[in-house]
């Protein structure tokens, strides 16, 4: 299909500086397999209705108020059922590095999911836009800018970047991890592409058509991990 482009990226106001650093998860990599985090990425924490604390990845998105940042559904609502309850007290921490916080932490205050994955758990509709409030009197996109959002565009994207905060081991959550690659049709209404991130990168951006290293345009984000 054609790229529907809903927002163009956005450049942050001010020099964000030299931020985290991430490591390449796929196979084959070497020593020198590190490239500079996008300001717009960050890891989400959450807290679940039972009470337990959960995280994710996510990154700002440009339109609107400027307040948006994307993630997968079921790091906001387990899907599969309208009454069940949202996960709450929503912390996105942009450029998140080994517990810093160099953007400092946004706090959410909306969220929505679509009803395709809140009522059917259809795993087409695994994304979610959680609303943060603004810091400083800045919005997130002010703050650390954000990526453009495209829809409609073909299931096979070549040069695709992936971006996460993976939490199983070995991963821990405390750092940032890319896969470059082709995504390839997966029968339809998926995309697949290999990486070696795990839980925990939920949420996190597929980006193209990048503008530099720190900017680029949305298309998907990760709803889960296969073998």
């Amino acid at each position: 299909g054609e790229d529907i482009v809903s927002s163009e990226p956005v450049k942050p106001q001010s020099d964000v500086g030299d931020l985290a650093v991430g490591s390449y998860a796929g196979s084959g990599a070497g020593p020198n397999d590190q490239v500079k985090v996008p300001s717009t990425v960050g890891r989400l924490f959450f807290t679940t209705p039972s009470g337990g604390s959960g995280s994710c990845s996510a990154s700002t998105v440009a339109g609107g108020d400027g307040t948006k940042i994307i993630t997968a559904g079921h790091c906001v609502h387990p899907g599969g059922d309208d009454n069940a309850s949202w996960n709450g007290n929503f912390v996105f921490i942009p450029s998140y590095y080994k517990g810093s916080a160099p953007q400092g932490a946004w706090y959410g205050n909306r969220v929505a999911a679509f009803v395709g994955w809140k009522r059917d758990k259809n795993f087409r509709y695994d994304q979610a836009i959680v609303s943060l409030e603004r810091k400083d009197g800045r919005t997130i996109t002010q703050a650390v800018g954000a990526n453009g959002l495209v829809g409609g565009n073909s299931a096979n994207v070549s040069g695709n970047r992936i971006w996460g905060y993976p939490s199983a081991s070995p991963f821990d959550g405390s750092l940032p991890y890319y896969c470059d690659g082709t995504a390839v049709d997966n029968g339809g209404s998926d995309s697949v592409m290999r990486c070696g991130m795990n839980e925990g990168a939920s949420g996190g951006p597929w980006i193209k058509d990048r503008v530099n290293e720190n900017l680029g345009y949305t298309w998907t984000v990760t709803s889960r991990c296969v073998g």
